[in-house]
């Protein structure tokens, strides 16, 4: 008999079994690879349903949710084949998608696995917000906003968002920040033609800009991301007005949560609560042995980077090894970290009433496809160029940003929720600030 048929066929009393929670406990851990299962969900550019590994090899067609398991090493399988690799590979635990009360099934007890681990709520949490990606990147999306909750501009511009700030209206405010709010801190940004990092990393002879960031790569070439790490650990930069601008949210009460992609801390400088700041790419912080998982404090990797040397854990699993000690920062090739899934969880769809974007080209995913979420609320885009953006022609975003299917619509007549301001991102802020009459509020930040 097939196992799969057994799924549902639970009591519930066998969720109250201190036996049946003990065999749960045994087999729960035995293939768990949260690394792995990430990458599989996110690490593709349209954050889309991936094919099961044997069906492809048959040119079948991309399965559904109703027939897509995940198990628990990453693999992504069909309901055909999944229990053929749980039994080659000696797994356990899969998860199925679009459910709630019986995601997590266990082969080896029959049932369904309850979510009691920080590993298995970390991975419920991630499955999640996996399925909110992909359903906001439908047309039309899946996730919307009830027609008692969606917000209307009395005029769609800057004005009409500092209206909408000042109203009672407005009370969760999240705001997604890029590299650009850095760049007046003296910390360049990436993709810039002429000062961006990767344009400026040419002597190390990268055989991609990337690499610089690449677990893989820096296992073997540690040096250029050391010489990097050493011209922008936090210590020598003061945060912007942005990121003053951020901390004043938050002290008004406005300020939901602030999702950053960088991973120079200066949003903990300029004050931003910790409860309120989502490290997404993670941040100095703190620093670990790639190989044992030994934390070490940040101060360590500041050490060598002053002598130019490379930090290696001294452990005794590790000493003698080459096995490094890196920060904390999300380098490609390593997972978001959890804190990421679960923020995402409370804040969206409903929670956000004003979404603000600032300094990012929104190349980046799954972070850019956040921008997906809000349905029937302001969008506010602090840029010193347009991104995002649906074209007229097609209603679509370009090919490059194929991901963002719910994208600004700026300078479209069906336009109701969306502004662009334009130029430099430190003065359109302190622009802003004037507006709502908050500038003496920023100036006391700044000057602290």
């Amino acid at each position: 008999m097939s196992l799969l048929n057994n799924s549902n066929n639970n009591s519930s009393n066998d969720h109250h079994d201190n036996n049946k929670i003990a065999e749960f406990c045994e087999c729960v851990h035995d293939h768990i690879n949260y690394n792995s299962v990430n990458i599989t969900l996110y690490d593709n550019a349209k954050i889309t349903l991936v094919n099961c590994e044997l069906c492809e090899l048959n040119n079948k067609k991309q399965q559904s949710w109703d027939d897509s398991v995940l198990c628990l090493c990453g693999c992504m399988l069909c309901v055909e084949h999944i229990e053929k690799h749980c039994k080659d590979e000696n797994h356990s635990i899969v998860a199925y998608f679009n459910r709630v009360n019986d995601r997590f099934h266990c082969f080896k007890c029959s049932k369904t696995v309850q979510i009691f681990t920080k590993e298995i709520v970390d991975l419920n949490d991630l499955i999640d917000a996996f399925e909110m990606f992909y359903n906001t990147s439908l047309t039309p999306p899946v996730v919307a906003r009830p027609l008692k909750e969606r917000v209307v501009l009395d005029e769609v511009n800057v004005d009409g968002i500092v209206k909408y700030i000042q109203s009672r209206q407005c009370k969760n405010i999240v705001v997604l920040t890029g590299a650009g709010i850095s760049v007046a801190a003296g910390i360049p940004d990436f993709r810039s033609p002429k000062t961006g990092l990767y344009n400026n990393i040419k002597q190390f002879n990268l055989p991609y800009p990337e690499a610089i960031f690449d677990i893989d790569y820096i296992k073997v070439h540690p040096e250029p991301f050391y010489v990097l790490a050493k011209g922008i650990f936090p210590g020598a930069f003061r945060p912007t007005p942005v990121h003053h601008f951020i901390k004043l949210l938050s002290d008004k009460d406005l300020l939901l949560r602030n999702y950053t992609q960088n991973i120079d801390t200066l949003e903990r400088i300029a004050g931003v609560p910790e409860s309120k700041l989502v490290e997404a790419h993670g941040a100095f912080t703190s620093a670990y042995c790639i190989a044992c998982k030994h934390r070490y404090d940040i101060g360590l990797i500041k050490a060598h980077l002053d002598t130019d040397s490379i930090p290696y854990c001294v452990t005794d699993p590790c000493r003698g090894r080459s096995h490094l000690i890196l920060p904390d920062i999300v380098f490609y090739g390593d997972p978001l970290p959890p804190i990421f899934n679960s923020s995402l969880l409370r804040d969206f769809p409903h929670q956000c009433d004003l979404l603000i974007v600032i300094g990012t080209s929104l190349k980046v995913n799954p972070i850019a496809s956040m921008i997906n979420f809000p349905q029937h609320i302001p969008r506010l885009l602090i840029n010193n160029q347009q991104a995002g953006v649906v074209s007229p022609q097609t209603n679509n975003t370009t090919a490059e940003d194929i991901f963002i299917t719910n994208g600004f619509k700026f300078n479209q007549p069906n336009n109701q929720y969306d502004v662009h301001m334009g130029g430099d991102c430190q003065d359109a802020i302190i622009n802003l600030c004037e507006k709502l009459n908050w500038s003496n509020d920023l100036n006391k930040l700044m000057k602290r």
